[in-house]
């Protein structure tokens, strides 16, 4: 609750589809439906030696088919797949360096399929035997997102996310997007414990830092070891799983030291596929229960039978320092505000070899952007707020945006000059993006020379209605710590370098004294910015800038303006002696 630290790892976790020995040979067959001999996408092989290890594994393409490398103490092969009764079947050498071993699957009439039920140290259960059926085809469909990663993978494009939620409600108050590709589709994330340490250890840390806190993986739902310290139950289906049985799963054992979870597997019994796991931590202080931390994973067929994570997230309670006024005693008291934040992804685009693709149903917008003269905003770069989304307006003033991920967006103009300070041009373009759906929007943009025109007639040190003499600069800066926090009510003033003397037209009101005394002068606002806008200097001049703190702290530098609008560096207050 002090500080939290989510631990969706992205990385990069490639295994090889097949172990490879001296005296190898290749196998490779079809995996059809016993009845309707139909081709099975999405099967894994699974290579045993005489004792049941598995030495290796591989996976059927869209046809059903596959091609395996097996080592001389290979003995069988097991082929599971959602929906189908697993098989086993001899591996019988015919001396050659390539074996055909085509390979029929049954049906399971139900996915409901009873199973043995062994003394776990859970309750009794008339569901039991159900249940573990059930778990047992969710696993078979974990099991080949995690061989997909190592024989078939594809590349990907991938959305990262993190979001600050309105209070402890399901509304995004804001957002933070960014966006990578890499080689070969992945893990989303790691779980930084196997399934026996969160049996034993539980879900989350707590340090002297704060609170850490571990979501499982695929790989860790497959752990015989997490599945054994776990009671399952079948959970019914509801308005919004209307077609899926729930596998609930529940520590066998309580702890009051150990944060631990409670999940539902939620599998289509009807398209025989595995779609979500939900899960919510237990254990934690009851000032945490309304952010209703938990996390959730959603699975995906594709069409080449291989089932993929595509999007994850992770749900944490966090607080918010606040104080209450009190009339009675006239003091504050501390009265921190509890809210949910939530970080996750998604994959948005997938490709594989083959040539095969599939994209995300994700939002877009289509922006038509004009001046404040309403000409198009050619060449204008636009982007939206804290995210990676962006992209430069045509000639005819259009651009668009697209894959982008549900939630509420904020456009701004990114002016390259302007974005030494750090600062963006916002725009009145504010929207809701949402999944399959195209936002269309006119918005009006600044450019820079807007942006400071507008900051020194508000501030009153410029007349719109006295033209601006030809070749005069307007100059704008920022002051900041030397820790790059601005710096408010700074004094900023300017004085004529000694490389500046020109001839000066005494009868002219913009005429400047021959000396380096200071010419012109300004406060900075609670951003650090200031401007000056008096047209007192011509490109070509040089000033010194001096920058006074209200501690006393003073920067001063020389430089030379070279633009009309020139944008003065930002140079750090000194670190304050300790």
């Amino acid at each position: 609750m002090r500080r939290t630290i989510v631990t969706l790892t992205m990385s990069l976790l490639l295994i090889g589809s097949a172990v490879r020995h001296a005296h190898a040979q290749e196998v490779r067959g079809t995996v059809r439906e016993r009845v309707s001999r139909l081709p099975i996408s999405g099967a894994v092989i699974a290579l045993l030696d005489a004792g049941g290890k598995t030495l290796g594994r591989n996976i059927t393409d869209e046809q059903g088919r596959y091609r395996i490398i097996v080592s001389s103490n290979t003995t069988q092969l097991r082929f599971i797949r959602i929906g189908f009764r697993p098989t086993t079947v001899p591996l019988n050498r015919k001396g050659g360096s390539v074996d055909t071993l085509d390979v029929l699957m049954t049906t399971l009439p139900t996915m409901l399929e009873p199973m043995a039920v062994t003394a776990n140290g859970c309750p009794r259960r008339d569901d039991t035997g159900p249940a573990l059926g059930l778990l047992e085809q969710a696993r078979a469909s974990l099991l080949n997102s995690v061989v997909a990663r190592e024989a078939n993978p594809g590349r990907v494009v991938r959305i990262r996310f993190q979001r600050r939620m309105d209070g402890t409600s399901d509304r995004i108050a804001h957002q933070s997007v960014k966006i990578d590709s890499s080689a070969r589709s992945e893990r989303p994330f790691v779980s930084a414990r196997t399934g026996a340490e969160f049996v034993r250890d539980g879900f989350v840390k707590d340090d002297a830092g704060g609170a850490t806190y571990f979501a499982p993986d695929a790989d860790a739902l497959l752990d015989d070891a997490f599945i054994a310290g776990y009671c399952v139950r079948l959970v019914r289906g509801d308005r919004g799983h209307p077609t899926e049985v729930g596998l609930g799963f529940t520590a066998a054992t309580q702890s009051r030291t150990r944060i631990d979870v409670d999940g539902v597997l939620w599998v289509d019994t009807t398209q025989r596929q595995l779609r979500r796991l939900e899960f919510r931590y237990v254990g934690l202080a009851r000032s945490a229960e309304p952010a209703n931390p938990g996390g959730q994973l959603w699975f995906r067929d594709m069409p080449n039978g291989v089932v993929i994570i595509d999007r994850w997230s992770l749900r944490l309670p966090a607080l918010d320092p606040d104080s209450l006024y009190d009339n009675r005693t006239a003091r504050f008291t501390r009265r921190d505000r509890l809210y949910a934040q939530e970080s996750g992804g998604e994959v948005a685009h997938i490709a594989w070899p083959s040539g095969l693709a599939w994209d995300a149903p994700l939002g877009t917008l289509a922006l038509t952007a004009l001046t404040r003269s309403h000409t198009p905003a050619a060449g204008t770069q636009v982007r939206l707020e804290d995210t990676d989304y962006s992209g430069r307006v045509d000639a005819k003033g259009q651009v668009t945006l697209n894959r982008l991920l549900p939630g509420p967006y904020n456009l701004v103009v990114i002016d390259t000059a302007l974005e030494t300070l750090a600062i963006q041009l916002h725009t009145r373009l504010k929207f809701e993006a949402v999944r399959d759906s195209t936002h269309r929007a006119t918005v009006e943009v600044s450019t820079a020379n807007d942006y400071v025109q507008d900051r020194c007639r508000h501030d009153g040190i410029w007349n719109a209605f006295i033209p601006r003499r030809p070749g005069a600069v307007w100059m704008i800066g920022r002051a900041v710590s030397s820790d790059g926090l601005s710096v408010d009510e700074t004094r900023a003033s300017l004085a004529e370098g000694s490389a500046a003397k020109r001839a000066k037209d005494e009868s002219s009101p913009f005429a400047l004294l021959a000396s380096d005394k200071e010419i012109t002068s300004t406060r900075t606002g609670t951003d650090g910015i200031y401007e000056l806008c008096q047209g007192r200097f011509s490109v070509g001049d040089s000033v010194i800038v001096t920058l006074r703190a209200r501690d006393g702290a003073t920067v001063k530098f020389p430089y030379v303006l070279r633009d009309s609008l020139t944008v003065l560096p930002m140079k750090p207050f000194p670190p304050k002696s300790p």
